[in-house]
């Protein structure tokens, strides 16, 4: 699912950059106001670290999700970064980000250390008019795909190609509004269906380790007992992937060249994406920033009043 998302996100806000900076987990919350046509969403990044070589560079791209910031990362453990910033003089706009940045209110909060006292942060978004900007997206996604600039998948079949580029031409919605949830649709090749839906499962499969081993160890530091000691069992038993699975509000269908993947809202109405990334955690970024080094200085705003149960409790 992740994977999945991060193609369509990464094809339609085409101004995408890579950053340096990491982070462990990443819990997205989503809500959607269909009658004010507004989406909500609360992004908070737990276990943030640097993944590059330059720490010192990266201790000053850290505050772009402290005060006065204008970037937002999702999902990947090479996060992806929309920057909402106004170009430069001489600098040609992007549509999308140009669209975004009229209808997008991007409030960022404090720095804090999570249960575990690792490095985090959090986000709130705003976007106006939802529908509209997923029609305009939509629009330029497929006039992207009709002039090469951008492929629906990567190492994609000349079917699928074909396929994609008619449904481009008769102006396909790839992202839409589904009551209060979303809808992905792609266009695939049985093969590449096929491989789309194995890449979807072995990341559900990975999601479902990640989740059942956090859910262990909050349990084992809640009874007191020893990280060490305790007896987790086996992440690879299938009730561990069946249970993770029942617990999201995702969906797929498959008829025919036709792949669709949905998000649904749970009963208070929050669309949650949990990521779990590959990298591991390391402290290269707190333990500066602590002291100082950062520009500008961060230890005045990691507040540790800030309790990660709070946060996500939207």
């Amino acid at each position: 699912m992740k994977a999945a998302i991060i193609l369509v996100v990464g094809l339609i806000v085409v101004s995408v950059l890579p950053a340096c900076i990491e982070f462990e987990k990443q819990t997205i919350l989503m809500k959607l106001d269909t009658e004010k046509d507004v989406l909500k969403a609360r992004l908070v990044y737990q276990g943030i670290y640097s993944g590059g070589e330059d720490v010192a560079k990266d201790l000053k791209e850290l505050t772009d999700v402290g005060e006065g910031g204008t970037r937002f990362f999702l999902l990947d453990n090479w996060p992806l970064a929309v920057d909402l910033a106004r170009p430069e003089k001489g600098e040609a706009d992007k549509p999308v980000v140009a669209m975004m940045r009229a209808q997008t209110t991007l409030t960022n909060g404090t720095f804090f250390l999570d249960d575990e006292g690792k490095l985090s942060a959090w986000q709130d978004i705003e976007i106006k008019d939802v529908s509209k900007l997923l029609v305009s997206a939509n629009r330029l996604l497929n006039l992207a795909i009709l002039t090469g600039k951008a492929d629906p998948l990567d190492d994609a079949d000349d079917k699928t190609k074909e396929l994609c580029k008619s449904l481009a031409l008769a102006g396909h919605e790839w992202v839409k509004l589904d009551g209060d949830g979303l809808r992905f649709v792609f266009a695939a090749s049985a093969a590449d269906a096929t491989k789309l839906k194995l890449n979807i499962l072995d990341e559900i499969v990975k999601q479902a380790k990640k989740s059942y081993r956090e859910n262990e160890r909050a349990e084992t530091k809640a009874a007191g007992e020893d990280e060490d000691e305790k007896d987790h069992g086996s992440v690879d038993d299938l009730e561990v992937i069946i249970r993770y699975i029942a617990r999201n509000d995702f969906s797929w269908i498959h008829r025919g060249h036709e792949l669709t993947l949905g998000l649904a809202p749970n009963e208070k109405g929050v669309i949650r994406l949990n990521c779990w990334n590959e990298s591991g955690y390391e402290p290269n970024l707190l333990k500066p920033a602590k002291e100082g080094e950062a520009a500008p200085k961060l230890p005045a705003k990691i507040d540790e009043t800030v309790k990660l149960e709070k946060l996500l409790d939207l």
